[in-house]
C-alpha cells in the first residue's frame, strides 16, 4: 500500500489524501482488501471532484 521510508513525505500532503490514505490501511485490515479498495476508489473520486477548480499544474510526476 505505502512504503514505510516515505511516511515522511505523506505528512506533507492534503489532509484528505492523508486521511483517504489511513482509511484504506484501517479498512484492509478491519474489513477486506476488496472492500478497502472500492471505498478508497468512492472517496478518492469523491475528493477529486469537491476539488474541480485546482489547476492542472498542482500535480506532478512522482521522483522515481
Amino acid at each position: 500500500m505505502s512504503e514505510p521510508h516515505r511516511w515522511p513525505e505523506y505528512l506533507h500532503e492534503r489532509r484528505s489524501d492523508q486521511f483517504l490514505l489511513l482509511l484504506t490501511l484501517v479498512l484492509t485490515v478491519v474489513a477486506d482488501l476488496t472492500v478497502a479498495i472500492g471505498v478508497g476508489v468512492a472517496i478518492g473520486l469523491a475528493f477529486r471532484l469537491k476539488r474541480r477548480s485546482v489547476p492542472p499544474s498542482d500535480w506532478h510526476p512522482p521522483q522515481r
